[in-house]
């Protein structure tokens, strides 16, 4: 089984649009730069992603400049220890869908998680401060009192 997916589809420039339901992630433990500088792709279907033994987000959506937004909200990121740059560059990024699984309780490296993320928007209208891309705000947009830039998916 497949361990280490980092690199994957880096650079896929004409790529815009990838059904993943059928991945089988289950033993994965390195994601980093999987769809990194993916310029085109506009639709991203992670539905059935686990990432329950991943470690490793680094720039894993980094340039995905035509994402609008992302679904990420079967994903489980107990495990994850590095999210340095994952949303870096996502210029059109507005809204990130997280569920359950979504735990930043593990993080040690979070530099620039979301730098360049100018439309970004949280669920309760938390907008994007480009003085707070790190972990501080990979958390369901609580409002003015716990902003976050990421949206509970119902």
């Amino acid at each position: 089984n497949v361990t280490d997916m980092s690199f994957m589809f880096e650079n896929c420039k004409s790529l815009a649009s990838l059904d993943l339901r059928n991945f089988d992630t289950s033993n994965v433990n390195d994601m980093g730069y999987m769809f990194d500088s993916c310029d085109n792709l506009a639709s991203l279907d992670l539905r059935n992603f686990d990432t329950s033994n991943v470690t490793d987000m680094m720039y894993m959506f980094c340039d995905c400049i035509c994402l609008t937004e992302l679904n990420v909200s079967n994903f489980n990121t107990s495990n994850v220890t590095n999210m340095s740059w994952m949303f870096d560059g996502c210029k059109n990024l507005k809204t990130v869908y997280v569920g359950k699984g979504w735990n930043t309780s593990k993080v040690e490296k979070s530099e620039d998680m979301f730098a360049n993320c100018p439309h970004l928007v949280g669920g309760k209208g938390t907008t994007f401060d480009s003085e707070v891309i790190d972990i501080t705000r990979a958390k369901v947009d609580g409002g003015k009192e716990n902003p976050g830039y990421l949206t509970t998916k119902k």
